[in-house]
């Protein structure tokens, strides 16, 4: 037997034991005709009864123990798996309010542009609180837990905090009583703290389970940014810092999917730096590379954050358009022809700056093609026409016949 099943065993066996003890002494002893008889049964009544409770609090802590050692397993497992950082404060909120059996469970963190926390999310808090509410870093249990990086539960924080006033806590205002606060530190700041209430373990017991979530927590968080860091750089260009051929044409599929399940047009521009080569053979290959950057610079500060910018190849790009028509693309080409037309890069070493041109194929779904190869090759052909048509252009691709000639739209 494990030492669990052993402990079980032998507290069953001192409590039926002390009960057939009760038992016998009951039967044996006559009728109680004096007083210091009837003070000896009430003693050993008494006795039984601190026996029986004494089995209860050691049958409840043998079943806590049970619950902790199947749960810290499966804790660790679930954040040591791959996570998304925004995914983590819901996974942290699910595993404190399970684990410490609470009927209120947060996740607060420090918000961009200020100290102040707000809950990202929580179970058992008002409904309002998500991303609206603001905490001072510097007030009550969650102020003592972060100032000391240490976890705090509601009895240090009262026993430390002494006859002090307090500010009313917004806790406190909505008749939330926090039981403790589990800070959660990175390398160098606070990713944020797990808040939780109405817990039916006893928490002051347990705050080394609290701090190990807390450590787990942190560890997530770097191991998936890390992860991010290296899939952010694996996708994007190396010199103009916009993303790669490789990680647009995933992209690429996946929107073309999107945009067939909502019937949803998606437009594909492919854009090429006009007489590039002529720029590389008068000013070098190092005003090729700034030219290269000051036009993908253009390009992102000039498309929709739902919208994608990549590198296609040396100096060619492409931007995938979501939810835009041929027109709304068009127009969009245009006012980009004209930025890029207007941009002046400095080379260090010639007084007059390198001016370059641009010229664009634009290809829509579904008109032009309903997959990827086929946009990308109507793309292309239009780019080509512009290219044959004296560059610094836009041309729209056209539905073509069997003769190759251009075919009236219905």
């Amino acid at each position: 037997m494990d030492n669990s099943t052993t402990i079980l065993f032998l507290l069953i066996v001192a409590f039926l034991a002390g009960g057939s003890l009760g038992l016998l002494i009951r039967k044996a002893m006559p009728k109680p005709d004096k007083a210091g008889d009837s003070k000896e049964i009430f003693i050993l009544e008494q006795r039984l009864r601190e026996v029986s409770q004494e089995f209860a609090r050691s049958t409840e802590e043998l079943n806590r123990k049970r619950e902790i050692a199947f749960h810290v397993p499966t804790i660790v497992r679930r954040l040591s798996s791959r996570l998304n950082p925004n995914a983590i404060p819901g996974v942290a909120v699910r595993i404190a309010k399970d684990f410490f059996q609470a009927s209120h469970a947060g996740y607060f963190a420090p918000l961009n542009e200020s100290e102040e926390f707000t809950m990202l999310e929580g179970v058992g808090f008002p409904e309002g609180w998500k991303h609206t509410i603001r905490i001072s870093p510097n007030e009550g249990i969650l102020g003592l837990a972060l100032q000391n990086r240490v976890v705090v539960t509601s009895g240090e924080y009262r026993s430390l905090k002494g006859n002090k006033p307090d500010a009313i806590s917004p806790f406190e205002k909505a008749g939330i009583a926090v039981d403790l606060a589990a800070p959660v530190f990175g390398m160098s700041k606070a990713l944020g703290a797990i808040l939780i209430g109405g817990c039916k373990v006893r928490v002051n017991e347990e705050r080394q389970y609290a701090s190990m979530l807390a450590d787990l927590l942190a560890t997530a968080y770097q191991t998936a940014v890390s992860i991010e860091a290296v899939e952010r750089d694996a996708a994007v260009d190396g010199l103009t810092r916009v993303y790669n051929r490789r990680y647009f044409s995933l992209w690429f599929e996946n929107e073309i999917r999107r945009a067939k399940n909502y019937s949803q047009p998606l437009s594909l521009l492919i854009l090429d730096i006009d007489h590039f080569k002529k720029v590389n053979d008068t000013w070098g290959h190092n005003a090729g590379d700034m030219v290269l950057r000051k036009l993908a610079e253009t390009l992102r500060a000039h498309t929709r954050s739902s919208d994608l910018t990549a590198r296609f190849g040396g100096e060619e790009f492409v931007v995938v358009m979501t939810a835009s028509n041929k027109d709304q693309a068009f127009t969009y080409a245009e006012n980009l022809r004209t930025k890029v037309a207007g941009m002046e890069v400095n080379v260090s070493g010639h007084e007059a700056p390198v001016k370059v041109t641009i010229t664009c194929g634009i290809a829509t779904y579904p008109e032009d093609g309903e997959n990827t190869t086929d946009l990308l090759r109507a793309a292309d052909d239009a780019l080509y026409e512009g290219k044959q048509g004296g560059r610094n252009r836009v041309v729209r691709a056209q539905l073509v016949g069997l003769d190759g000639k251009p075919l009236a739209r219905s």
